[in-house]
């Protein structure tokens, strides 16, 4: 019996809403409900009845003014005034008349007198009075809903709750996974959210609106999660699905129930939303939460037709583009390296926009590098990215963007270096820049320099997070190193910083290789001594491929032989010249000759015969 109370509650109020708005108001309806509810001790609400504005009421919405009435109503029902049914009943019938007919100017049906006891038994989906004994006169009104068109809707009891709907099922964009198996970061509040709010508790249809990626169904997504119940069913139904059957479906149900539409102008079809449905949903207190871009809106809005007259009585609530300062400043406050990664490198984009597009960029990135995609801009991207790792920041020209993507093959043999397998430069070029979404590609044009570009940001913090691109390669390393001297003392200064973060730890755990780039940091910056230190841990730590094991021995033995330290030179020299490098067996011979006439020296000097005729005779050949 309560459910049908509720209903009638429902019934009850759409009359009298209809009384209120129309135009003039119906007195007689309107003074009817008045007086029903001063008989039944709610004098307060006949006068908010009989001081209604027409002009005041407009500014509200008609489904929030419905949702207010259903609960006052039902208030009186509920205190199981059997005679308030009967009565109630009868307005009803006076003055809701079927579908599709004209409502007769005055219909003399009397109001019941208080009467007797009220027996009704349920029939479905209305009060059903046929096995009712009465003892006064009764009008019954029965309302039979079907289900236009043969529509079928899935079953209500295996819709998703709020609390375990997949955001990302509904529309909300992803955002960089970060290794935390999380697609979302935690939400930051908009200026949007408490009005938003506030909507969904006064039912009806509400729409967001805004830009592309201006985090609508994020933003939607949470005002469901602040404003209705863990347990209510969501309803996410595709583009041009059936919707008329719906109120009928969700009458005959307990429970809370939210009609979900991302993308609405999707829902505005034949089958979709019509002007009726929005109201007798919010008659059933099942609210509608609508995303819609702003191009979308202002085209059906004022287009004219059927989505016109939908749109021209919802709610919208308009979500900036541009983040507001406090919008920003909460942003600071959150905890989360992708949103982070939002603050410090997102460039010309938005927040949202950033967190959009991240995932689209490094899924493209990733894919590209098979042969036959576009292999070469996969590692004109990468390079980009990884010098902006290693602290070289801004847009790089082409000619070191070059040397970084040959940095990748430093020990790879010619005849397999890959490049013969690559798109050309032009098309991989073209490639990254490509926007994405609408806003961005994978390497963003320098403003002033048509022929220098630098990675997207996201793509920075991707790499970081991902296991198999942590660690930039060595050879990168060292490039990025070359073209920061290039670029002057403030560039240098920022590599080594970031390389003395970023490698120091690996250093000390025993990483050869990130010995040697600190090695040559301290090369470039002029510290002698900590570079022959980097360079004699790193051969004793071992190194990770033949060529640095060749340059850094070569290297490493050269200084040593400037410091007139032969006898040390000579082991790194001779490693140096058996991995292939003719230098290094040059320096090794002629330290190894020094090495030689010093000892020949020594051993004349303490009266070797032999060492004395060999020096003499030396000698005698300079003199000659």
């Amino acid at each position: 019996m309560e459910q049908q109370l509720e209903e009638l509650a429902v019934e009850g109020a759409e009359v009298l809403i209809d009384s209120l708005w129309s135009r003039p108001a119906n007195t007689r309806c309107v003074n009817m409900f008045a007086e029903w509810f001063e008989r039944h001790e709610r004098r307060q609400y006949a006068d908010l009845v009989r001081g209604f504005n027409a002009n005041s009421a407009r500014s509200d919405t008609r489904w929030a003014a419905h949702d207010r009435w259903s609960r006052r109503v039902g208030a009186v029902l509920a205190r199981g005034d059997e005679q308030a049914v009967v009565e109630l009943v009868g307005i009803v019938a006076q003055f809701r008349m079927p579908k599709g007919k004209a409502r007769p100017a005055a219909a003399a049906v009397p109001v019941p007198a208080p009467a007797a006891p009220v027996q009704a038994g349920a029939a479905g989906d209305h009060v059903d009075f046929r096995e009712g004994t009465f003892n006064a006169p009764v009008i019954g009104v029965q309302h039979t809903y079907g289900h236009p068109g043969g529509a079928s809707l899935p079953d209500p009891g295996t819709w998703p709750t709020v609390g375990t709907a997949d955001p990302v099922a509904l529309g909300v964009h992803r955002a960089q996974r970060l290794g935390t198996g999380n697609e979302l970061p935690p939400y930051v509040g908009r200026d949007a959210d408490h009005r938003l709010v506030r909507l969904l508790h006064a039912g009806g249809l509400v729409v967001v609106t805004g830009e592309p990626l201006s985090g609508k169904s994020r933003t939607a997504w949470q005002a469901v999660r602040n404003a209705l119940p863990e347990n209510t069913r969501v309803y996410a139904p595709s583009p041009g699905a059936d919707l008329r059957a719906l109120p009928g479906v969700l009458r005959e149900r307990r429970g809370s129930y939210l009609l979900w539409l991302d993308d609405l102008d999707g829902h505005l079809g034949e089958l979709g939303l019509d002007v009726g449905l929005p109201a007798q949903l919010a008659a059933l207190r099942v609210p509608v939460v609508a995303t819609m871009n702003d191009e979308a809106y202002d085209a059906h809005r004022f287009g004219g037709g059927r989505a016109a007259r939908v749109l021209s009585r919802v709610e919208t609530v308009e979500l900036a583009r541009e983040w507001s300062p406090r919008e920003t400043a909460a942003l600071e406050a959150v905890d989360d390296p992708r949103l982070a990664g939002a603050r410090e490198g997102r460039g010309r984009l938005t927040v949202t926009e950033y967190l959009a597009v991240g995932p689209e960029l490094w899924d493209e990135w990733r894919r590209a590098r098979r042969a036959g995609a576009h292999p070469a801009g996969h590692f004109l991207v990468r390079a980009a990215a990884d010098a902006a790792r290693c602290g070289l920041a801004g847009p790089l020209s082409a000619r070191v963007l070059g040397g970084l993507v040959a940095a990748y093959f430093a020990d790879v043999p010619q005849e397999h270096w890959p490049e013969q397998e690559w798109e050309s430069r032009e098309e991989a070029l073209a490639w990254a820049v490509g926007p994405r979404l609408g806003v961005t590609g994978l390497l963003v044009p320098d403003t002033e320099d048509a022929d220098a570009h630098e990675a997207y940001g996201s793509l920075r913090a991707d790499l970081d997070a991902d296991e198999e691109y942590t660690d930039v390669p060595v050879y990168v390393w060292l490039e990025v190193m070359s073209a920061a001297e290039t670029a002057g003392s403030d560039a240098v200064d920022a590599v080594a910083r970031e390389a003395n973060r970023e490698l120091s730890g690996r250093a000390e755990e025993g990483d050869g290789g990130a010995m040697v780039v600190l090695g040559v940091m301290a090369q470039i910056r002029e510290d002698r001594d900590g570079c022959l230190t980097w360079f004699e841990k790193a051969v004793a730590a071992g190194l990770p491929n033949e060529q640095l094991v060749r340059d850094v021995n070569g290297a490493l033995g050269d200084m040593l032989v400037e410091d007139e330290q032969y006898e040390k030179a000579l082991p790194y020299l001779r490693e140096a010249a058996e991995h292939g490098d003719a230098n290094a067996a040059y320096t090794f011979a002629r330290a190894l000759r020094r090495w030689a006439d010093h000892w020949i020296q020594r051993a004349a000097a303490d009266g070797h015969a032999a060492a004395k005729a060999e020096l003499a005779s030396a000698t005698d050949t300079v003199e000659e």
